[in-house]
């Protein structure tokens, strides 16, 4: 197994302990279909590179039927009371920041080390070394540790599969050659044989399809093959060094705007628990719509 595979098995098991506390939960009314949601995630992260891919197949699909009937809700599971926090925060000050602290020290360090998808393993090695860490600062224990991270990962609930599930998606797009058809499409609707026209497909291309699949790494590979190169590269001379960071910026705007990208928009509303779950998403399109605008002229007058 390589470095990011034991990462893999780690949250899988964790996510399968998750499981087995909703189905313990008796006084969770969806007890039983939350579990067996997390059950199948914790099996497909876990162990999905050693069972059949029909099998992993069927998984997913257990994961999306159960979503479909809105079968995954939060357990009984409580935050605990702010006399508590406050008398903690006294206590401990600021030293539980150090053990946040220490994920992307390990994220950053793993660069440096010559193994595949070093980020990715630094930053799963640096959550297990912080969470060790929280423990010994706080004098806590490994059972609490467990215990919150139930809570947190309930209060999450299903949106959890939708970062990885959409950058898969949006590589599947891409093989699948959807980039040449989505630029014939635009090529018949907008005026791309002139620079601003050629621009504008490219912004607004980026962000609509950004808040299609809810991740504009997704986007950036469907759109630029389709438009980025073809039509605004090759054709108009753009610096492709200015035009491609600027368009991935531009499809961050529809990242601001759309419930796909669950990770940015619902997740914090859940771990806020805010009464509007589309609060976050209602104060960010004031600064969305604006910051799009300003990078279509960004990339009109610099990047040609």
């Amino acid at each position: 197994m390589s470095a990011l595979e034991w990462i893999y098995l780690a949250i899988g098991l964790f996510i399968i302990y998750a499981a087995y506390a909703n189905f313990m939960d008796k006084e969770h009314s969806r007890g039983p279909s939350s579990g067996l949601f997390w059950l199948a995630l914790g099996i497909t992260l876990a162990f999905g590179q050693f069972i059949p891919d029909v099998i992993n197949g069927l998984l997913v699909v257990l994961l999306a039927v159960i979503c479909a009937f809105n079968a995954v809700q939060r357990g009984s599971a409580k935050e605990v009371s702010l006399d508590y926090r406050q008398k903690e925060l006294k206590r401990l000050g600021s030293r539980p920041l150090l053990a946040v602290l220490l994920i992307p020290v390990f994220a950053f360090g793993f660069t440096l080390i010559d193994i595949p998808q070093a980020p990715l393993v630094g930053l799963g090695v640096g959550a297990i070394v912080a969470g060790i860490a929280a423990i010994l600062l706080t004098n806590d224990n490994f059972g609490s540790l467990m215990s919150e991270g139930r809570r947190i990962n309930d209060s999450v609930g299903w949106a959890m599969i939708l970062p990885p599930f959409l950058g898969a998606l949006g590589a599947i797009f891409n093989a699948a050659g959807v980039g040449p058809v989505i630029a014939d499409l635009v090529s018949r609707v907008l005026p791309v044989d002139n620079i601003l026209g050629a621009i504008v497909a490219y912004a607004v291309g980026m962000a609509l399809f950004t808040i299609i699949m809810g991740n504009a790494f997704a986007a950036f590979a469907v759109i630029t093959t389709g438009i980025g190169i073809p039509l605004v590269i090759v054709a108009q001379g753009a610096n492709p060094n200015i035009i491609a960071p600027m368009a991935m910026t531009a499809g961050y705007c529809g990242t601001l705007v759309t419930i796909m990208a669950a990770n940015f928009n619902i997740v914090p509303s859940a771990l806020l628990e805010l009464k509007d779950k589309y609060r976050v998403i209602k104060e960010q399109i004031q600064v969305a719509i604006p910051l799009f605008l300003i990078h279509i002229a960004l990339m009109y007058f610099f990047a040609f």
